[in-house]
Parts: structure tokens; C-alpha cells; sequence
């Protein structure tokens, strides 16, 4: 079966969080954000 989980890490202090999402145990898509 396909499991599509999404992770995301939050680091406001740096100012940044990172999305990722998983499929199957591989990273299909990650996304970088920068806060403003």
C-alpha cells in the first residue's frame, strides 16, 4: 500500500521551516520556507 505522510520541521528561531513530504519512505517533495 502507498502511504503519503508529510512532515514538516519548524525552526522559527532561525527563521526557517522545512516541509517534506514522504511516500513510501522517500522524499517526493520538499519545500523550504524562509520567514520573512
Amino acid at each position: 500500500t502507498s502511504s503519503i505522510e508529510t512532515v514538516t520541521v519548524a525552526n522559527w528561531a532561525a527563521g526557517t521551516y522545512i516541509v517534506s513530504v514522504f511516500n513510501n519512505g522517500s522524499v517526493i517533495y520538499t519545500a523550504r520556507f524562509i520567514k520573512k
